[in-house]
């Protein structure tokens, strides 16, 4: 398990370069989602993402799973965070993932809410 106190201190201190939260190195911090500039304290009270991403990560996505469990959406990639296919307009006939009426219904559901 990675000591993150020990690594903000070390990096505090100078003997690493690399931010222990977004990974960025020389004192530049970026989100890991959106790769926006962000400032050092930003980075690590949000644990290396922007407010807007960590919003999003604590708001949406919970959002998100549980209009597909309510919908019974079951995604079979290893991303529990999945809705691309299902938020972008798949179109593909022979998705393997989820069927054109389950899309339908979580745009909808998702759009409505």
């Amino acid at each position: 398990m990675i000591n993150y106190k020990n690594w903000e201190n070390e990096y505090k201190e100078g003997k690493t370069s690399e931010c222990p939260h977004c990974s960025s190195e020389d004192n530049v911090h970026v989100c890991r989602n959106c790769y926006k500039d962000i400032s050092m304290d930003i980075c690590w009270q949000h644990k290396g993402v922007c407010e807007k991403c960590r919003n999003y990560i604590d708001i949406e996505i919970p959002k998100i799973e549980q209009i597909k469990k309510d919908l019974g959406v079951k995604c079979t990639c290893n991303d529990e965070h999945c809705a691309k296919c299902l938020l972008v307009n798949c179109k593909d006939e022979n998705c393997t993932v989820h069927t054109n009426e389950r899309k339908e219904n979580f745009r909808t559901k998702y759009k409505n809410r």
